[in-house]
Order: structure tokens, then sequence, then C-alpha cells
């Protein structure tokens, strides 16, 4: 084979000519097809060089390299496998026929793959009569697959198909050849646009992210971590991660020199400034050998979390003075559904004077639909049979013709003899309340789909400062929180359901605030004393109480519905917020042994924090 320099990507032209020129006779024709062999070569390898210089995506790459090589050998069909990056065993077509075409094939299948596994080049005269052979065009009859080595290992294969084999014999020796340099020129696009990739990504954090290599060495900074250090990635370069975090090497090291995954150090500013942050270690894995022992090293400004926390402090009282002064619209109606009674609340509400509206059925404040259906007799109807209707949802108009989403909470009034007398309807403005709730769907999917493109620990950061910046939403509820809050710890800790119970200390019960994971007739659950209570020992203990069996727990208030939910253990976390019991979080588990595979650490502080952002709402 031809002599090929791998760190210029160009042949050793002498060595190439004193091969061909000592084979075979020295009839003048010969020597000048080997010439023309041998200036082919070079034109080849000098185009595959050129794109090399060009900016362009890795699929597009390939896409070009084999349109150079259809051009310069007049073949009809070339095709570029590599294999993929998180499944080696896979190779996939980079140079489709047809737009938007995706195909993939084992290395355990066809002539690829036995390409791939043999590490050599196979040359099929005739694919008809090959047992390897998966499928073949009509105009195909020979074909040859080139492997693509570099550095030892097949990163992907060359696939020629042809009408017949003598072209395939012409141009294999030099096909061998290019696909030496392919290799080379493939591996550095891969890496550019893998540098690019990361560049971008890293670029549009607001995290802190440097790159260290084996010997812990700074390699790359971002724009966050220049900005927060007061250097710039001169400084930086080459310097010890003690530079940054003079502390890092203070406690225990995982397996091969990675860090701790998740810590709170100082980071040493240029000015001396000592600066709290999460340090969070992730060695890189590839399978192309970048930078291997190397690290990515990622760090979360406490400064801002704090700074967060004060001005939640100082909410808290502008949000408590709001639910102070806060007037909900109150209604007094008889049977019929005449009012009796307007507070300013519904003046305000519905833009009705009460001196509108007094007398005059409730009709009034109803669209036409909701009349027709007789909506508000069927509540009236279910509040005198049930003695109240809670949070029913629906519109009513405003005295411009505006609708309002509304919540109404409609309760009987009863005599000294339990005779109905009236009824009592509050009515709930909800109108930004069900924005809020889209707007934290909408928030919480797309922290779903952005979460399975990060890892573990960034995850959990998120959540926190995601309910922190809820619970310091004015307006939020602390039903909307708490639902929040219960949906994040499922997705953390892989729970199969999880509540809240927040403890009323007037009458001294747990109330059913959110749930998630159960069927609706969890909410049915009776209120349960505090005293005696799972809740109780764990606030006893100190820490979150495991059960292992709560269908045979005697403590346990609802073995039934546990075991209708399928749920066999449980972990009982308090929520407290400076020795104040707020009430309690349970996480539920289908298997027993599922508990030790809890992040006790983790689900502890998740819990302080979600203690602290009830308060701030129950506030």
């Amino acid at each position: 084979m031809t002599p090929y320099d791998r760190k210029t990507g160009t042949l050793d032209r002498f060595a190439a000519l004193k091969k061909n020129f000592s084979a075979g006779d020295h009839a003048p024709e010969s020597i000048v097809q080997r010439l023309k062999d041998a200036t082919l070569l070079l034109e080849v390898i000098a185009e595959i060089n050129l794109l090399m210089g060009r900016s362009m995506r890795f699929d597009l790459f390939c896409q070009a390299i084999a349109e150079v090589l259809g051009k310069r050998f007049e073949f009809k069909l070339i095709h570029i496998w590599i294999r993929q990056e998180q499944k080696p065993d896979i190779l996939e077509l980079l140079t489709p026929e047809l737009p938007g075409e995706h195909r993939t094939v084992s290395i355990s299948q066809g002539i690829i793959g036995k390409t791939t596994r043999a590490g050599k080049t196979v040359f099929l005269e005739d694919v008809h009569t090959d047992p390897d052979y998966i499928s073949a065009r009509e105009e195909t009859n020979s074909e040859i697959c080139i492997p693509l080595r570099f550095d030892d290992r097949i990163m992907g294969v060359l696939n020629i198909e042809a009408g017949t084999s003598d072209v395939l014999k012409k141009y294999l020796p030099l096909l061998e050849v290019v696909s030496e340099n392919l290799c080379h020129s493939l591996r550095v696009a891969y890496l550019r646009e893998t540098e690019e990739r990361f560049k971008n990504l890293v670029e549009s954090m607001t995290e802190a992210v440097c790159v260290i290599d084996h010997e812990k060495r700074i390699v790359y900074a971002n724009n966050s971590l220049l900005r927060i250090s007061g250097c710039n990635l001169e400084e930086l370069k080459n310097q010890k991660l003690t530079r940054l975090l003079p502390k890092v090497n203070d406690t225990n090291q995982r397996d091969e020199g990675a860090l701790d995954a998740m810590r709170e150090l100082k980071l040493s500013a240029k000015n001396g400034e000592k600066i709290p942050v999460i340090v969070n270690s992730v060695p890189f894995e590839n399978s192309l050998s970048f930078n291997e022992g190397g690290q990515i090293i990622t760090m979360t400004d406490l400064r801002s979390l704090r700074s967060t926390e004060k001005r939640l402090q100082q909410t808290e009282q502008f949000l408590a003075s709001i639910t102070q002064n806060c007037q909900e619209a109150i209604v007094g109606l008889d049977e019929h559904g005449v009012i009796h009674s307007w507070n300013v609340g519904a003046e305000r509400m519905f833009g009705y004077k009460s001196q509108e509206v007094i007398g005059k059925s409730t009709h009034i404040i109803i669209p036409e639909d909701r009349i027709e259906t007789n909506e508000i007799q069927s509540i009236i109807r279910e509040a005198q049979e049930k003695s109240y209707v809670r949070n029913f949802e629906t519109v009513r108009l405003h005295k411009n013709g505006k609708p309002i989403l509304i919540s109404l909470t409609m309760s009987a009034i009863y005599d000294r003899k339990d005779r109905i007398i009236g009824l009592s309807a509050l009515y709930r403005d909800i109108t930004a309340q069900k924005k809020w709730e889209r707007e934290i769907q909408d928030r919480f999917e797309k922290m779903q789909e952005a979460y399975r493109e990060m890892g573990k620990q960034r995850r959990y950061m998120d959540y926190l400062s995601e309910m922190i910046s809820i619970a310091s939403t004015p307006g939020v509820t602390q039903k909307q929180i708490a639902s929040f809050i219960v949906n994040a710890v499922l997705m953390i800790s892989r729970s199969d359901a999880a509540t809240i119970r927040l403890l009323n200390h007037s009458t001294g019960k747990l109330v059913l605030t959110a749930q998630s994971g159960v069927t609706e007739d969890w909410a049915s659950k009776k209120q349960i004393p505090y005293a005696g209570s799972l809740l109780e020992q764990a606030v006893q203990s100190s820490t979150p109480l495991k059960i292992l069996d709560i269908v045979n727990n005697p403590h346990y208030v609802s073995p039934s519905l546990a075991r209708k939910n399928n749920l066999r253990s449980a972990l009982v976390i308090p929520l407290e917020c400076k020795n104040y019991i707020l009430g309690s979080l349970t996480l539920y588990l289908s298997q027993e042994g599922n508990l030790s595979l809890l992040d006790d650490e983790f689900i502890t502080i998740f819990s302080q924090q979600a203690a602290v952002a009830l308060k701030l709402v129950l506030s």
C-alpha cells in the first residue's frame, strides 16, 4: 500500500512512484497510466483536504466527500457509514440517497458489518452469490467495503457499488489509500463539529464551566466563569484547577481521579473575593477518545440563590399584606338564586353596585349558555344536599359583558334548627391563576424536555431554583406550589407516588393538599390527627421515617387505599421551617426494596427547600 503521512494527510509521492515503477513492465503506456493514477490520487486527496478547510456539519462533510469520489472515480453509488457514538454496534448512513432518509445497520449484519468486524476490505465480485449480502439493486453486481480506521479503531465503512467488478478492481489500490486519508479527514471534521456544539452549549449557560485535562489543568473556560472569576482565558489556561478552587482536593475523590459529584466550595476570584459555588464534575466518556481522563466542571454561583432568598423574605411581608387586604366576592342568595347581599369584593369583581343587583336573580352575572343548562340550579341543589360545593370552576360576566373565569364555593346557611335559610356564594377570580397554571405546566414540560439532556445533579438544582421562583410569584397558591413539589419529587426520586399533607395547627389535623401517582379516591382520605401520626414519629426522631410495609403498619390509617394503588413502602419526610411544622411530604413505592434506592440526602435538602417555599405561600 502507498505510504501515507497521518500528520499532513498527504502521500509520499516519491515512494508511491517508486513502487509503481518497480512493478510490472516499464512500457510507456504503463508508465503513463500509473502517472495518471498518481495524479488522480493526489487530486482526490487535495479536494478532500480542501473540504477540511471549510466549516460544515459532519453529515454534510461526508456527503461532500461522497460527491468528490463519485465525480473522480465515476461510481454511481458511494456510501459512508459511521459507527454511532452511543451505540458503537450500530453504523449509521450519513450519505442518504433521498433527503430525510435514515438508515442504520448492525455490525453483525451484511458485508458492512462483516467489514467492521474483520477490520479489512471486503470485495464482492458478484453480490448475488454472497450469503452476507442483504439486498442488491438491479444495477448492482459488484461491491466493495473498505474499513475506515483511525488509531486502530474502525470508525466506519466506505461502501461502493458498481455494475461490474472491473472498475472496482482497477481502482481498489487507490481507494484504499484514499480511505486512509479519509479517516484522518473525517476524524478532524467530527472533532470540529463536536467542539462547536460543545462551545455553543456551554457559552449559552449561565453556570460557570471549565474543562480540565487528566492532570486537572484548565484547558477551557466559558464566559460565565471568566466573568465571576475576573480572569481572562489566557490567565486560566494550563493553570491547575486549584487556582480557582483551592480546597477542591480536601475531600476524597471518586475512582479515576474524578471530583465528587456535587460539593459546595469557595471560588477564588482575581480580586481576592471568595465566591460560594456548587461544584459538579462529569468525566468525559467519548468512544473516539477525545480528552481521555478529562472532566467538565460546572460551578453554580450561590450568591444569586442567596440573593433570591433575601428577596423572598422581603416579599413575604408584601404577600401577607396583599392577602390581608384582598376582598373576595361574597354574595348571599335564597334557594331560588335571588341576590340578597353583595359585598365590596363583588362590586369590584363584577362591576355592579349592590343597589343594582339586590333582589334580582343571579342570572344577571351568568352567561346565557350556562343559564340554558341550569348550572346555578344544579349547584344550589347540590349545596342544599351536601351543605357545600367547593371550588366549582365556571364563567361569570362582568357588567361590561367581559367573561371572568371564577372558582365558586357555595355553602348552605342554616338557622338554629338546622333548616336551610339561604346560601352563601364565594367567587374567586381565577383568570390569573389559570394563566399561571398554564405557564407552570408549560414551564414544567419544558423542564422535563431539557432534563432529558442534562445530568442528574444539574436537574436537582433546577428543581430547587424553579420551586423558589414559583413560590416568590405574587398570586401563587399553596395548592399550586404543593402540586409542583409532588410532581417534581416524583421526577427526581423515581418514586411511584407522592403526597403533601399540611398541618392545621388550630385543629391539630393533617389535611391532604396535593398528590401525584395515586387514584382520585385518594383525595377522599379523611384528615389525620397529628398526635400519634407517622409524621409525629418522624419529627420526634428528627429524620425521615422509612416504613417498609405500610399495609401492615398499625399507625398507617389507609391500608386499603395503599393496597388498591399497589403501594407497599413509604418515606415520611417532615416539612419544617425554623422548627415550625408545616406538614409532611410522603413518598410511596410499590416495592419494599426500592426504599434503599432513594437519594436520602438530596430528598432531605429538597424537603427543606419545599418547606421554605410552602411557608412563603402560607404566610
